[in-house]
């Protein structure tokens, strides 16, 4: 079997998500997934299925590439820019063995119960050695 590869790892919109804005007062969430690359500050590109998370459940989702910014300690922060060029405070949750990232944590729980309660997250990537 021959995996795709895309060179960028984004932000998708998820499989119960009305649109694509992210904002307090919206259970709108992301998941990470594979895409190809977008331009810094892009809004949404698509609806497509060049993301991995789109051809997985063959529903075309839109999608953002260059949404991490990398501090100096390593940790990655995402920024979400809406499909109006507003950048929302992005959020990163787990909920039960998933990883999510949203407008509202609390508003996606409400939404979402069953998943059982939302824990943070932070990532932080590990640089290669030369």
């Amino acid at each position: 079997m021959v995996r795709e590869v895309y060179p960028s790892w984004e932000q998708s919109k998820a499989y119960n998500n009305a649109n694509s804005t992210l904002g307090p007062g919206s259970y709108q969430y992301l998941v990470l997934a594979d895409t190809l690359f977008t331009p810094p500050g892009s809004t949404p590109v698509g609806p497509n299925l060049d993301n991995s998370y789109s051809k997985a459940n063959t529903i075309a989702r839109r999608s953002e590439s260059s949404v991490w910014s990398i501090d100096a300690n390593n940790r990655g922060t995402p920024q979400w820019v809406n499909p109006d060029g507003s950048t929302p405070t992005t959020f990163q949750f787990i909920q039960g063995s998933s990883m999510y990232m949203g407008g509202d944590p609390a508003a996606y729980f409400a939404k979402y119960p069953a998943g059982g309660t939302l824990t943070a997250y932070n990532l932080t990537f590990m640089p290669g050695s030369s």
